[in-house]
């Protein structure tokens, strides 16, 4: 049966969008993956490597994190950007692209790559090859308990900056009394753009990600979605309240899309590894089938933290979506609009057990 693609919802922006050109070829005559992916690490400023297995960060319940970014030779600025600016450009690792120009779809079939039965298109493909690089790193280093995955046009959520300025300058603040932070330098780095981080502070989003990632076994998730959108919110179900500085609450979610910026634990990055190869449908939606199925434990953080850039005019033009973006929640005028889609797509990916 096909993988159903006539969804009541609109294209999603959270698959990653390919280019034509730009990089060469990620897979192999044989249609493998590479052991080691092409760098774009000469593009950035920051000394980045493609190769390193993820910045260990060791956390207070000896818990450590890896975090990895998906990104395309065009957004490469961007992605420097925005890790300097969250103050984690020292602890990332730039993972390149799959590009869906470097593989044809007949023979990913021919090779069992996708599923016979999935109606995917070919950047749906390129983006879950891409996820999966990411997470065959993680999951190669023993040493890392969680993982956080962002794609390369991830920005913070505007609407969650305010509150973001004030619990950093109370972090600040805390890490000056502790010793973390000098003095002298205290007033300059709470007059400084909200989300700034300098060699002389300690990373308040790097910070909260360790934060997050400390309540997956309390919490119980295997992956944890940072920018859900188009989320049937009233479905959701509260499962840790208050939680990175009281940041946000994690919700368990029946409708979570959008896989721009996620955490997954060692169990959830082996769940997703297996099932999402052969392809079987777009790396957001089979998140969602795994999570109804009981198979893959899927929550979102409220509201979301991250969203994505204005898709470019090629964008648009390609998938219809409009210059404000995706919400975070969707206004569904049915009540079980979101377990019957569910329902709907569990039904067509039969493949799952």
């Amino acid at each position: 049966q096909k993988v159903l693609k006539d969804l009541v919802l609109p294209p999603t922006r959270s698959r990653l969008r390919t280019e034509e050109s730009g990089m060469p070829s990620l897979l192999s005559t044989n249609g493998q993956l590479p052991e080691k992916p092409i760098s774009v690490h000469n593009i950035f400023a920051a000394p980045h490597s493609s190769n390193s297995p993820g910045y260990s960060l060791v956390h207070a319940t000896h818990k450590s994190l890896g975090i990895y970014v998906v990104t395309l030779p065009r957004r490469a600025r961007h992605v420097h950007d925005f890790l300097l600016e969250a103050g984690l450009s020292a602890v990332s690792t730039i993972s390149p692209a799959v590009l869906a120009r470097s593989f044809r779809m007949v023979d990913l079939l021919a090779e069992g790559k996708i599923h016979p039965g999935a109606s995917v298109h070919r950047e749906e493909v390129a983006c879950t090859l891409s996820h999966r690089e990411c997470m065959a790193k993680f999951l190669a280093n023993s040493e890392l308990t969680h993982a956080a995955i962002f794609e390369d046009d991830v920005i913070f959520n505007p609407r969650i900056l305010h509150n973001i300025t004030t619990l950093k300058s109370k972090f600040l603040r805390d890490a000056a009394s502790k010793g973390a932070v000098t003095p002298s330098s205290l007033p300059s780095l709470l007059s400084s753009p909200p989300l700034t981080s300098t060699s002389d502070s300690p990373s308040f989003i790097l910070e909260v990600l360790r934060r997050l990632a400390d309540t997956s076994e309390s919490a119980g998730w295997d992956g944890l979605n940072m920018g859900r959108c188009l989320d049937s919110c009233g479905h959701s179900e509260l499962a840790a309240s208050k939680v990175a500085f009281g940041l946000v609450d994690i919700e368990k979610s029946c409708f979570s899309l959008c896989t721009h910026s996620y955490i997954l634990t060692r169990k959830g990055a082996s769940i997703l590894h297996n099932y999402t190869l052969p392809v079987r449908d777009a790396e957001d939606r089979i998140r969602v089938v795994l999570n109804y199925k009981g198979l893959f434990n899927y929550y979102s953080t409220a509201p979301a933290i991250f969203s994505q850039m204005a898709p470019d005019e090629q964008a648009i033009h390609a998938a219809g979506h409009l210059e404000e973006g995706l919400p975070e929640c969707a206004n569904y005028s049915a009540a079980t609009v979101c377990p019957e889609n569910v329902r709907r797509w569990a039904a067509a990916a039969t493949s799952l057990t």
